[in-house]
This record gives C-alpha cells, structure tokens and sequence, in this order.
C-alpha cells in the first residue's frame, strides 16, 4: 500500500491555497527549488502530482497460458485484457493444428506478432500504442465495412455470385480485428484514466463507443453467415 500523509491547506495572498509535500516523497523524486510539477485532476477528482518529465508508464503486462482445444480464445481474451506478452506454453509439444490455431488467433489482432516460436513456448508480443489508436475512427472504418458486406452479401444472394460471397466472409476478419482493437483501448483507457484523457473521451464515450462496436461486429458476423 502506498504513503498516506495528510495535510492542512493553507491561505496566501489572500487567494491562493498552498500546501506542503511530504519530504520523503520529495526526496525521492528528487524534488527540489525550482521543480516543475505536474498536476492532474484524476475522474475520481483526486489529484495526481509528479515531476515534470517522469509521467506514470504503463505497466508491461505479461501472462502464461497453456495450449489447448480452445487456446486460439486464450490467445485472443489475452489481448482483450491488455495484456502486452501473450506466453503459450506446451509440455508435449505443439501439434500443427495448435500452431495453425494460435497463428490464425493473432492474424486477428491489432499490433500482435509471434516473435518466437520453438517446440514448446510461443511468444506473441503486443505493439499497439492504446494512445496512438482514433476509437472514433476505428469505429467509422468498422461502420464502412459493415455497410459494405451487406452490399455485397446481397448482391451474392441476388447474383449467385460465390466470388462475392467469399470477399464477405474475408472482410469478416476485418471487422473482427477492428472490434478487438477497439476492446482493448477502452478497457485500457476504463483501467488507466489518463489514456481517456489524452483520447478527449469520456466513460460514457467509451461504453457507446463499445456498444457501438458490438452491434457492428455483430451485424458483420451475421452478413458472413449469410
């Protein structure tokens, strides 16, 4: 559990409040005359104060999971939980089929490569910047391709174009992998309220955001079966 100190605010100047920082912590941080400190009012309403230039980092995530007949769904809850290294372990030795599985699992996801692979271990390491990524335009590119599959899946029907049919159930993938992009930046953005603010989004903009998604991955999804 961290430092709990309590301090009394004070009045300056007749309109200015200060109040002291606890040494130890200025110690730490090597605060001294002359420190600029940066302070963010959190969503709770807390306020968080740290030097300038030493902002919080991420926290580098990493989970083991062993391989199994449902492993391609570790691989990707995995992801969707932020994790940034996904370990897939096998005792026995992975088979063809779980490699296909695991190597089709991350065909499906934003920013996440196999960057090893031996007879008993796979790595999948995640490179997605959750700063980096517009929700909103995820979120349109989805909407596009969406309205396109069920174009096209009409046009199969009414045509009996299988040719069609199948670019539809490619774009399937697609919307797969925008939603699961999706997912993972509002629950790091829900965990870390600084990413939500750098995003300019509040937690209503990201559970219609997240709605949003689920309706369009949804729809996408039935348009394949079609």
């Amino acid at each position: 559990m961290g430092m709990e100190v309590k301090r009394q605010v004070q009045l300056t100047g007749g309109s200015s409040f200060t109040v002291t920082l606890p040494k130890n912590w200025a110690k730490q941080q090597g605060v001294r005359e002359g420190t600029t400190l940066v302070m963010r009012v959190m969503e709770d309403g807390g306020l968080a104060i740290y030097p300038e230039g030493r902002e919080p980092k991420r926290e580098f995530k990493e989970i083991t999971i062993k391989t199994g007949p449902h492993v391609d769904r570790d691989v990707v809850g995995s992801y969707l939980y932020g994790y940034d290294l996904i370990r897939i372990l096998s005792f026995r030795g992975f088979t063809e089929e779980e490699i296909s599985s695991i190597k089709r699992s991350v065909r499906r996801l934003a920013g996440a490569e196999i960057v090893e692979e031996k007879p008993n271990v796979i790595e999948v390491q995640v490179m997605l910047d959750p700063e980096a990524v517009t929700p909103e335009k995820v979120l349109r590119r989805q909407y596009a391709l969406v309205q396109g599959m069920v174009d096209d899946v009409t046009g199969a029907v009414l045509k009996n174009d299988i040719s069609l049919g199948r670019a539809v159930i490619q774009r399937d993938e697609e919307v797969d992998r925008h939603y699961f992009t999706l997912v993972r930046v509002i629950r790091s953005a829900v965990r870390e309220p600084d990413i939500s603010r750098r995003l300019n989004l509040t937690p209503l903009n990201l559970l219609d955001i997240r709605v949003a998604a689920k309706f369009l991955e949804d729809s996408g999804d039935q348009a394949a079966s079609i």
